[in-house]
């Protein structure tokens, strides 16, 4: 049994989209611990002047579980000339099986960039693991004096990381869903639905 999963359904039409919810659900939702959280990503996609936005339609088709939060990744790789929006974000559902779930943001925390600036005066303020990573996902780089001077958007690797990490104990075992090998210490199942 798997504490999570980490699904890739980016870029399907609803068709195949279709197709694919079908599979996992029939063939591995049931391989999730009771306890165990789904993580679903997802986009909009423009195909033939029709615009999909596969979030809420996927979230629909899971609406026996529990939608515990929409989290977005921006990523400025997907960019093409002939839009006049271009997708830049990742959604992902946050799915459990049950109420009660295990979920642990201290692998996911950042860096506080006010640490080094006011620390001492509101120390009570602040996580000493980290800032909680919210529900935009993306690292910024600040100056030492808590002056944001970059944003820098997670590669897909680092998405699929911070799902997995947060959601499962060091020795549980995860799953992955359409998503290439990628490097970590933890015991991975790969498979392409």
């Amino acid at each position: 049994m798997y504490q999570t999963a980490v699904v890739n359904l980016k870029s399907f039409s609803k068709d195949k989209l279709n197709k694919k919810i079908k599979i996992f659900r029939k063939n591995y939702e049931n391989q999730i611990n009771k306890s165990g959280i789904i993580w679903i990503l997802c986009d909009s996609i423009l195909n033939k002047n029709e615009f999909f936005h596969s979030p809420f339609y996927i979230a629909e088709k899971f609406s026996d579980l529990y939608l515990k939060n929409v989290i977005i990744a921006p990523s400025f790789r997907n960019f093409k000339k002939n839009l006049i929006f271009n997708n830049y974000v990742t959604n992902i559902l946050f799915l459990s099986k049950e109420e009660k779930y295990y979920f642990n943001k201290d692998p996911i925390r950042e860096t506080h960039i006010w640490k080094n600036v006011e620390w001492g005066k509101r120390k009570k303020n602040y996580n000493p693991k980290g800032k909680d990573p919210g529900n935009v996902w993306m690292k910024t780089k600040d100056d030492g004096k808590a002056n944001i001077i970059e944003h820098c958007p997670l590669s897909f690797e680092d998405v699929v990381e911070r799902c997995y990490l947060s959601a499962s104990k060091p020795k549980d075992d995860v799953l992955l869903i359409n998503i290439n090998k990628i490097k970590s210490k933890k015991k991975i199942k790969y498979v392409t639905i």
